[in-house]
């Protein structure tokens, strides 16, 4: 099953059931849903199909809506963990070929910073920023971005003391059935 199928179920069996709390605020799984369909249509003329997207963020509801929307469009997305060195991030950003980072507002400066100090050639884009409010929230991807289960939609980093870095790559299926 596609990740962005899972949240339609979800949404269809209590559009008003709490899917995300943050700072006192809530998202239901309908507003979710809506908010993945917008941005889905926003993403999907900006990024090519299929290319890793960085994502380098804090605590934010914009995180969620924009992970569903990446992999709702075909591309598998790599966190970014910020607490780490300019240096390792710019290792992983070069290992995975990443030409787009996504940042939430707070990691815009240190993403422009260590982008001039590695000589990056990747697009710096603030999540909170993104919004698609014109834009249909039923999105359907293209037929030439036709999805499937075993397409990859996220990256994560193992590394032990001393190993050279591996990356442990996850499908929509991996993820729903470890669900």
């Amino acid at each position: 099953m596609i990740l962005s199928q899972a949240l339609a179920q979800a949404a269809l069996r209590d559009m008003n059931q709490i899917a995300l709390h943050e700072r006192g605020k809530t998202i239901t799984f309908g507003e979710l849903k809506r908010r993945v369909g917008q941005l889905s249509y926003l993403y999907q003329t900006e990024l090519p199909a299929g290319e890793f997207v960085g994502i380098m963020a804090t605590n934010s509801s914009a995180t969620v809506p924009t992970f569903f929307a990446l992999t709702n469009i075909g591309n598998p997305v790599y966190f970014l963990p910020i607490e780490e060195s300019n240096e390792s991030l710019a290792r992983d950003i070069n290992s995975l070929g990443i030409k787009h980072l996504l940042v939430t507002g707070d990691q815009v400066s240190r993403a422009n910073d260590f982008k001039r100090s590695f000589g990056l050639a990747v697009s710096i884009v603030e999540l909170e920023k993104k919004r698609g409010g014109e834009y249909d929230p039923s999105y359907i991807p293209p037929p030439e971005r036709s999805l499937r289960e075993d397409d990859l939609v996220l990256a994560l980093r193992q590394e032990e003391y001393g190993e050279e870095r591996k990356y442990a790559f996850f499908s929509h299926k991996k993820i729903y059935q470890s669900c």
